[in-house]
């Protein structure tokens, strides 16, 4: 897939694609998302959110399905077939809690760790390889900037429908 060059960012009348801030970061993200999974789709032959899944077990094992669902903003269905794939492949385990046969709590198989512990230094070293294009002041600026659109974003949503939830446990 050849990549096309953005613009340069130009004092363009509100409106224009190129300059809308969640455009962008769309775009970015989703450039970001293609470079990244290099490290784990063709040897592993994950798709990005199982990534995802198989990452926020491997942080917090034990964690439920409507926990990775809050922390990863996968929805519910999507979870659940990802679940089940892993789980086929032996990526994953599940156990019932014993106080509510409906829960279930997950981690890692063997197999899934090994995955987790060779492709995670994987994502790091790129990060920190790709930030480079940043200065340190820049880089933690621009940690500051997301953390703050993230929490403000949250709390936003959270107002409006009473239910954004990012951390394992949270009600």
């Amino acid at each position: 897939m050849k990549l096309q060059m953005p613009p340069e960012k130009t004092e363009a009348p509100f409106g224009e694609l190129e300059n809308f801030l969640p455009y962008r970061l769309a775009v970015i993200s989703h450039l970001m998302t293609l470079e990244t999974s290099k490290r784990y789709r063709e040897k592993f032959h994950l798709r990005v959110q199982e990534w995802r899944v198989i990452t926020t077990i491997g942080h917090s094992s034990g964690v439920s399905a409507t926990d990775i669902c809050n922390v990863t903003l996968i929805h519910r269905a999507k979870v659940s077939r990802i679940l089940v794939e892993l789980e086929s492949r032996g990526l994953i385990l599940k156990d019932t809690d014993p106080n509510d046969k409906r829960t279930l709590h997950l981690k890692l198989s063997r197999e899934g760790q090994s995955v987790f512990e060779e492709v995670l230094p994987r994502l790091m070293d790129w990060e920190r390889q790709f930030l480079l294009c940043l200065s340190p002041q820049e880089r933690i600026q621009l940690d500051r900037l997301l953390t703050k659109m993230d929490r403000e974003l949250r709390r936003k949503l959270q107002s409006a429908a009473g239910v954004v939830r990012t951390e394992i446990g949270s009600p």
